[in-house]
């Protein structure tokens, strides 16, 4: 038995099973995964507030609003007021970039609303703060960033102080994760909400339905947001 989530041509995978054996191919709309589908629409003339809304079986159900902190004056402030406005009562939420440049301007917006809790940093996060500063630059952005709970991750970075970011976010200690592309690509990386305006994968292309589910199929961590 193959299960293949999303697949576009799912009998290629039977295609050599024996010719005298009986093989079927059963698609299927269920999903595999638990998670809820909120779409966030601005209140009309008032940029910092939003609406949430359940997107489920076809129907949109009015779920409540969110305060943003401050009027964002961009797309890319809009995606991260409204992702801190979500998590900042939480751990564990991912932001989808559509590249590295996004992720880092992303993550430099929430790192900027997020309260700093105590000038005194995790001892925790000050080890990869450290490590970025001596083996990368003195003023890589995540030197900073990483200090109140806020980091970006992309393939174009030192794999030792990638894995340590992914732990990190993992154990709670980083709280708001700017992602891209490489999130779809392998990185096994759940979390609790995933934010994202306008995804695409790659310059200029929207992200296909079976690669946004597969995003969506990060959201909702085994015995911890669900069971």
């Amino acid at each position: 038995v193959f299960l293949s989530p999303l697949t576009v041509n799912p009998e290629v995978l039977v295609e050599d099973a024996p010719q005298d054996s009986t093989t079927a191919v059963v698609p299927s709309d269920t999903l595999t995964v638990s998670q809820n589908l909120i779409v966030a629409e601005q209140v009309p003339r008032h940029s910092d507030q939003w609406n949430l809304m359940l997107r489920r079986n076809g129907r949109t159900d009015p779920l409540g609003s969110i305060q943003l902190h401050a009027k964002p004056d961009s797309d890319t402030k809009r995606l991260s007021y409204v992702a801190l406005a979500i998590g900042k009562a939480q751990i564990g939420t991912l932001i989808y970039a559509n590249g590295a440049a996004d992720a880092e301007k992303i993550a430099w917006q929430i790192h900027e609303g997020v309260e700093n809790a105590s000038d005194q940093p995790d001892s925790e996060l000050k080890e990869p703060s450290d490590f970025a500063r001596s083996t990368i630059h003195p003023h890589f952005q995540l030197v900073e960033l990483v200090l109140r709970g806020v980091a970006f991750h992309y393939g174009n970075m030192p794999t030792l102080l990638r894995s340590e970011i992914e732990r990190l976010f993992r154990n709670g200690k980083i709280r708001f994760l700017v992602c891209t592309s490489t999130l779809i690509e392998g990185v096994n990386l759940a979390c609790r909400s995933i934010i994202t305006r306008g995804p695409r994968k790659g310059r200029g292309k929207p992200m296909q339905p079976h690669d946004f589910w597969n995003l969506a199929g990060r959201a909702g961590r085994w015995g911890q947001d669900f069971s």
